[in-house]
């Protein structure tokens, strides 16, 4: 049974849905001073951790798909389930996972115009009221504050918000999961369409001097998938995935000095659509490199 409960003004519910890995709290309504919006948060805690001990925890964008069907496909990634799978449940060392949800996707996944008619431009102030929720967290959970321990995963526009958030607070998100990221809207979809240049985007001018410290940098988990049939999102969207996607990763390697199976971990999936189900099967195989566990570039010779 749900049951509500309060932190510091804060109501949520405690739900268990049965899922062996953990049980849920949902915000329905979470808002702190300085954040313009209440906006839906679900955390699932794992139901086995030792005490005393303060846990990884992945941050999702795209909040609503993550355990459960929603956004504009009413699909879910189906996170809970995953990790309740034998095979990870018993290999994975317990963290947390912590599910927030858009309040205008659109504007909260983008720093520049980059559609006609589209909002925009909110990514900057996400970053602000992300680094609020993730100080609620740390004070109230078990949560490992250090970045090093804190991964911000996303899929298309929050593939590149991740990225965006990563690099503009690495003092909290040492890793970054871009998925089918939307790399394209970097310099404005018309010219991504046209070829325009990653490379010369302030998404990666603005973090040059971060992207060249190796002690400093975020790491990264890129991806993309190789199904370009089947309708708009993979014809257009998942093609231009793959574009940009391995735009940067040249970027990161030729110019940035990032190596691969250290602080870069990249896969082309040729089952990969633009869909949660995709993302969600990916998740499942990146979470023992995330975590560091079996963490090696030969680990991920077959995805290259």
């Amino acid at each position: 049974m749900s049951e509500p409960h309060e932190i510091e003004g804060q109501v949520y519910w405690s739900h268990d849905e049965g899922h062996a890995y953990g049980h849920f709290h949902t915000y329905d309504a979470f808002l702190l001073p300085g954040m313009a919006a209440p906006r839906k948060l679900h955390l699932l805690l794992p139901r086995h951790a030792p005490a005393g001990v303060r846990l990884p925890v992945l941050y999702f964008n795209d909040g609503n798909t993550t355990f459960w069907p929603g956004g504009l496909a009413m699909q879910s990634w189906n996170v809970a389930q995953t990790l309740s799978e034998p095979e990870l449940l018993g290999s994975l060392p317990p963290h947390i996972v912590v599910a927030v949800c858009p309040v205008d996707r659109d504007r909260d996944y983008t720093d520049v115009e980059w559609a006609p008619e589209r909002s925009c431009c909110g990514l900057r102030e996400y970053c602000r009221e992300l680094s609020l929720i993730k100080g609620f967290v740390d004070s109230h959970y078990p949560a490992a504050s250090e970045s090093r321990k804190n991964t911000i995963v996303g899929s298309s526009h929050g593939g590149t918000a991740a990225f965006f958030i990563a690099t503009r607070l690495p003092q909290l998100f040492g890793t970054a999961v871009m998925m089918s990221p939307a790399f394209w809207v970097a310099t404005g979809y018309d010219y991504a369409i046209e070829g325009s240049p990653l490379a010369e985007a302030g998404l990666i001018l603005e973090v040059a001097e971060l992207l060249r410290s190796p002690t400093q940098r975020p790491r990264f988990w890129l991806d993309w998938g190789m199904v370009h049939h089947g309708g708009f999102h993979n014809e257009v969207i998942e093609r231009l995935g793959m574009l940009r996607g391995r735009e940067l990763q040249a970027l990161l390697v030729q110019h940035y000095g990032y190596h691969l199976g250290q602080d870069l971990w990249v896969e082309e999936d040729p089952e990969g659509a633009h869909d949660e189900a995709s993302w969600g099967r990916r998740f499942a195989r990146l979470l023992p490199v995330i975590l560091g566990v079996g963490a090696s570039e030969q680990s991920l010779d077959s995805a290259r």
